[in-house]
């Protein structure tokens, strides 16, 4: 669990399609994330005020919507800037999305609007893990949180097709045999959604004013710059309002937010989507986050003939896209996998967090344990419900153990 990054991203489509959260399950420190969008195309405002958990003012430079490549955005919010007790690692949401993103720039592949999604999202989870047991090992510098997220995305996928996603993250603490707390990262109810010839729209944060807006704008009558949207929905033409009028409703419900919240304010920062173009329209100031290692992207890779150690070098917090491994090894500790086949391939591990997509296939191979996982311990537990497919060894049990040691865990 070495991954460094907490997130929160809150976004609630008050249409059928995703299902609004509760007011009283937001934070009380938060943002206003307003998406806009209908077959001309998609716009997202988020607000720039970063709050303690106090809900008084940190600053108003606070960047909460971000480019993860060219044909993909996501908003963040809240914990965005928890970087945990152990203040030298100084990694927050944002260092950690750029890293991201930098990965995906330098990885010459092309990943579906599914797979970016699901692995950013299995990052923040293994973050999330990890800034938990952070607190409770600076000699439980608060109770676990057992933190809810909520994220965002919006892009073009490699059909060319409009889409939107909400997906939850979140972690719980668990009570293992020897009383001791570990921590659960989970990610659950990803939604991906095309965007066809209706409007929908995705309101999130701690204030209902948008919501109440667009969900009754007749209401809100005496409101001159909620005339356009009003009249198309009270004739059920919504879905023709133009990518100008849906810009210039959401940067005014993002302002009129701001007026009733203290949490929410700064400057509108922007993206729209249209045409298989992303347009960025951030303020010139805000802050930037150091980021941490770049996350390593092996996408559409064949790994052929290595079973005994790794043929590629792979740092924590890969993710490997769709790779075709056969009678190989590779290092299973803070990984990703998503796609591919895997036929007798080998997977050292020894503790770190794994995430495993349904749409892996797996046929034989070993799950060999390192020198921190036994075979009754949580650890394994945990692995093995994920790749039940691949057969458990110590390392220990392979006729050049010490070496394999040195090898695989120099630093051990």
């Amino acid at each position: 669990m070495r991954l460094l990054i907490a997130i929160v991203v809150l976004s609630v489509l008050a249409e059928p399609v995703l299902h609004s959260e509760s007011k009283s399950q937001l934070p009380t420190h938060g943002t206003i994330n307003i998406l806009l969008a209908n077959s001309h195309g998609i716009v997202l405002v988020t607000d720039s005020r970063a709050s303690d958990q106090f809900g008084r003012k940190v600053n108003d430079t606070s960047q909460k919507l971000f480019q993860i490549d060219p044909v993909t955005v996501c908003s963040i919010a809240g914990f965005g800037s928890d970087r945990g007790p152990y203040w030298k690692l100084r990694t927050s949401a944002g260092g950690v999305i750029s890293a991201f993103a930098e990965g995906l720039e330098q990885s010459h592949g092309n990943p579906s609007f599914r797979q970016k999604v699901v692995a950013l999202t299995q990052q923040l989870s293994f973050r999330l893990e990890v800034l938990e047991s952070e607190y409770q090992y600076a000699e439980h510098s608060r109770p676990p949180a057992e933190d809810k997220l909520i994220m965002l995305f919006a892009g073009f996928d490699v059909d060319g097709s409009t889409v939107i996603a909400r997906a939850e993250v979140s972690v719980s603490a668990i009570r293992l045999a020897d009383s001791t707390l570990s921590y659960q990262g989970n990610v659950s109810d990803i939604k991906i959604e095309p965007i066809n010839k209706d409007f929908l729209y995705l309101i999130s944060g701690v204030d209902d004013s948008a919501k109440f807006r667009l969900k009754s704008p007749q209401t809100f009558g005496d409101e001159k710059e909620l005339k356009d949207y009003g009249q198309a929905v009270r004739h059920g033409h919504t879905a023709d309002l133009s990518l100008d009028q849906m810009d210039k409703l959401a940067n005014y419900l993002g302002i009129e937010a701001s007026l009733s919240s203290s949490v929410i304010g700064g400057p509108i920062q922007e993206a729209t989507l249209t045409d298989q173009h992303v347009k960025m329209k951030l303020p010139n100031n805000l802050t930037l986050d150091t980021k941490p290692l770049t996350s390593v992207f092996l996408i559409d890779d064949r790994i052929q003939g290595f079973p005994v150690f790794p043929a590629i070098s792979t740092p924590p917090n890969s993710v490997f896209v769709d790779v075709d491994c056969e009678n190989s090894a590779m290092i299973l500790d803070d990984s990703i996998i998503i796609g591919g086949r895997y036929v007798k391939c080998n997977f050292y591990f020894d503790g770190g967090d794994v995430y495993r997509d349904p749409s892996v296939k797996i046929d034989g191979g070993q799950l060999i344990l390192g020198p921190h996982v036994s075979l009754n311990s949580y650890y394994y537990d945990k692995a093995l419900k994920s790749l039940p497919e691949l057969t458990p060894i110590s390392y220990k049990d392979l006729p050049n153990a010490d070496f394999v040691r040195k090898r695989i865990w120099p630093t051990d």
